[in-house]
């Protein structure tokens, strides 16, 4: 495991030790994104300061899972891939999509920053694991399963 993220920026509120910390998945790369949630107060880690650019979904979330992170990404077939999925529940971890996949950069870090309120909240209140879409408008519970449920057929 590398040497986790830099979060001083000197924009950068700083966070509250309370507020949850989010994993920014390598989908969003290492700056944009991870720069506007510091920006506006978020805890942040990103992928390829912990991770390879190669290193599989099910390798890293149980890592991200045993440190108490929620994920963000765009992989919105993350509940219809077998082994991420499972992966995602043994690890029990928050998962936030950004339902646009088509958004990039800066208007990705915008849709995450507006509704960065609700997604902390949502994470401290919410038993894990769960997935929320985040859409322009909105953030939305899409599925919250218990540990190492069996898949539903």
């Amino acid at each position: 495991m590398k040497r986790p993220s830099d979060t001083s920026s000197p924009e950068a509120v700083e966070p509250p030790d309370d507020d949850p910390v989010f994993f920014v998945d390598r989908c969003f790369g290492r700056r944009k994104v991870p720069d506007a949630l510091r920006a506006a107060g978020a805890r942040v880690e990103v992928h390829d300061d912990h991770f390879a650019p190669g290193t599989a979904d099910a390798d890293w979330l149980p890592i991200v899972g045993e440190l108490g992170w929620c994920v963000l990404t765009q992989d919105s077939r993350i509940r219809y891939h077998d082994l991420e999925y499972e992966a995602y529940l043994a690890a029990g971890v928050p998962v936030f999509v950004l339902g646009s996949g088509n958004l990039m950069g800066d208007e990705a870090g915008h849709v995450l920053v507006r509704h960065l309120k609700k997604m902390k909240n949502m994470a401290r209140s919410t038993p894990r694991p769960f997935i929320a879409s985040v859409t322009k408008s909105r953030v939305r519970l899409v599925e919250r399963r218990k540990r190492k449920m069996s898949r539903r057929r």
